[in-house]
């Protein structure tokens, strides 16, 4: 029951209220709704601030996301869990996995914008590659964004990271 609660308010944020939104600026956006039951194991795994606390502050964040469809428990994120944590400078990471779409992806937090940017524009298109599919990234500058996440009790800034 408390799931479908979640993914009724999840619903009526992305098509209710969010697009007035971006409307009210004059800009396009995007929405989606991801899958967290089915990802929670592989967040866990990888120490994801939304399951553990204790994680460090943030250099950056990574949004990644593969256009590949399937059921996240068909996927392989024990490989890739393995893989990721061998990589410089990651903290964690959340899986995502899109509701409806079954789209891979991730929000993974590193502790320089430096270790950020080599994975999304060099590692990651290796990954999709490997995969055979398009893919999706964006990076974020966590240091522009601080103090708005602590406000909101960010995970990333409540675990004792300073």
């Amino acid at each position: 029951m408390r799931t479908l609660i979640h993914l009724q308010n999840a619903s009526s944020f992305v098509t209710g209220y969010f697009p007035g939104e971006p409307r009210s600026f004059g800009v396009a956006h995007n929405t989606r709704v991801f899958d967290a039951e089915a990802t929670a194991t592989a967040s866990r795994d990888m120490g994801a601030a939304h399951y553990n606390s204790g994680a460090a502050a943030p250099g950056a964040f990574v949004y990644t996301e593969l256009q590949l469809s399937v059921p996240f428990e068909e996927a392989p994120w024990q490989a890739r869990n393995a893989a990721l944590k061998m990589l410089p400078g990651l903290q964690n990471k959340v899986w995502l996995s899109g509701l409806q779409t079954r789209t891979l992806g991730g929000f993974d937090a590193f502790d320089t914008l430096d270790n950020a940017l080599d994975f999304a524009l060099n590692l990651f298109p290796e990954t999709a590659a490997e995969l055979g599919c398009a893919f999706y990234t964006r990076v974020f500058d966590a240091s522009v964004t601080e103090a708005a996440s602590r406000a909101m009790n960010s995970p990333y800034y409540t675990g004792g990271g300073a």
